[in-house]
This record gives C-alpha cells, sequence and structure tokens, in this order.
C-alpha cells in the first residue's frame, strides 16, 4: 500500500515531489493509482515505476529515470513505452532494459569502488554535494558527516574506514590539508598502498589551488606522493556546476572497477 504522505507530496505538483525527494531517498508509491496523473520534469529515482507504468499516466514534458527505477521496474511489461514516454530514445530505452535485465540488480552497485570521502570541516558542504553526486551515480560512501555512528572512537571509525574502503578521495584545499585528521587519513592511504602493492587507492581533488602553490606539510614525502599523481580539479566547482559536472565525469571513470 503506498505511503499516503508520500502520495500527497506528489500529488502537490512536480516542484514539492523533486524538492521533498532530494532529502528523502525512501519512497513508496506501491499500489498507488495514477491514472490520469500527468508528469513533467519529474525525478524518479529509486522507485518502482509500476504505479506510473500501469497507471497510464500522461506525459506533458520530458521526466528523469535512473538505473535502480529501471531494475526495480523490470517486471512491467510496459516499462520500455513509459521511458520513451519521460523523453528516453527508443534505441536507448531498449538497450538499458537489457543491460539492467543482463545484470545482478545488486551487482549494479559493484560496478564502482567503494569510497571514503577524506575532508576538513569547513568544506563538509562540498563533501556533502560530492557524496550525493557519487551516490547517485552508484557509488558507496563514506562520510563522516552522515555515516559515522555516535559513540565509535573516532580514530576507530576513520581508521576503520580507511582500510575497509576501495578508494580514499581526499578534498585538498587550504581549509581542509592542514588539518590533522586529513593527513593522517592521506598518510594511512598511502601505508596501506605499499602494503597492497602499490596499487592507488589515494585520489586527490583540488577545490582550489592551495595543493599546488601553498601546501607545505611537515611530512614532504606526502605532499610528493600526493603530487606525482593526476589531481582531479574541482576548482570553482562548488559555485559552477558545468565545473561540478566535468569533475564528476572524471572522478566517476576513476571509480569504476575494471572488468
Amino acid at each position: 500500500m503506498a505511503d499516503k504522505e508520500h502520495l500527497a507530496i506528489l500529488n502537490r505538483g512536480v516542484v514539492d515531489w523533486n524538492k521533498w525527494r532530494k532529502k528523502n531517498p525512501v519512497v513508496d508509491l506501491s499500489g498507488a493509482n495514477l491514472s490520469g496523473a500527468w508528469v513533467s520534469y519529474t525525478i524518479l529515482v529509486d522507485i518502482d515505476l509500476s504505479p506510473f507504468v500501469n497507471g497510464s499516466v500522461q506525459h506533458l514534458a520530458p521526466s528523469v529515470v535512473d538505473h535502480r527505477s529501471i531494475a526495480r521496474s523490470l517486471h512491467c511489461s510496459d516499462l520500455c513505452d513509459f521511458l520513451v514516454a519521460t523523453g528516453m530514445p527508443l534505441v536507448v530505452a531498449i538497450y538499458t532494459i537489457d543491460v539492467i535485465r543482463s545484470l545482478d540488480p545488486n551487482g549494479l552497485f559493484n560496478l564502482m569502488y567503494s569510497t571514503f570521502i577524506s575532508y576538513g570541516g569547513p568544506d563538509e558542504p562540498f563533501a556533502i554535494k560530492l557524496q550525493e553526486a557519487l551516490q547517485s551515480n552508484g557509488v558507496t560512501t563514506f562520510l563522516f558527516k552522515k555515516d559515522a555512528v555516535p559513540g565509535q572512537a573516532l580514530s576507530d571509525v576513520m581508521r576503520g574506514q580507511v582500510r575497509e574502503k576501495d578508494r580514499i578521495v581526499v578534498i585538498c584545499s587550504e581549509k581542509s590539508l592542514d588539518r590533522p585528521g586529513v593527513l593522517n587519513e592521506m598518510e594511512l592511504a598511502l601505508r596501506r598502498e605499499a602494503s597492497e602493492g602499490g596499487h592507488t587507492l589515494l585520489i586527490p581533488i583540488a577545490i582550489d589551488a592551495y595543493v599546488h602553490d601553498g601546501w607545505q606539510p611537515e611530512n614532504g614525502n606526502l605532499k610528493e606522493a600526493v603530487l606525482e599523481r593526476v589531481i582531479a580539479d574541482f576548482i570553482d566547482a562548488d559555485t559552477d556546476q558545468a565545473k561540478f559536472d566535468q569533475g564528476m565525469e572524471r572522478l566517476l571513470r576513476a571509480l569504476r572497477v575494471s572488468r
């Protein structure tokens, strides 16, 4: 049975729905009767599309449907027609369904390396934006602000996550790079790289020029280890969405599991 609150928000219109969805990842519209409803510029992320597919909804403009929603809706016989109605080209809809059907739905998220995000407190807003973008692309992440369990020792949490996650993304900025916690996490990641045969685990991303022009850590080897690798360019990406999207495209390539 559909959650009445979720259905009420959907009925308020696309603006309220899209705004609410950004903050509420779990949605239950199962069994809802959407016959005659219209959708346009609607974000349909990680939900069972059955009420939309089976409800003969009317499409007044394109909408966005993500791969998780398609994976959860493979049982719908008219799924392809629905995707085309949202604005997806027919050939893309056909191949997307076929690809997702051929995979274990649980395996979709094994296509990307899990990621620990290292940052200083002042860069938290950017770190949260980065985490949300990574998660929307199937990356399992750990961000202290959202994922740390109350009561755990800070040092144990950070050491455990740096050792557990496949990759460690470090937000490099004047506000973060000199913080003891970030430095410790970088050193842990580099020690882990050495112990695992030199595989690249640490991925630096720069949101200002400090890592190149001003950073002078006491451990000179740390700076050398960072500067000798490609640093993802996110400078000005906190205010320029185009720059953020470009940086994300390159970062996602680095996080893609090699087959």
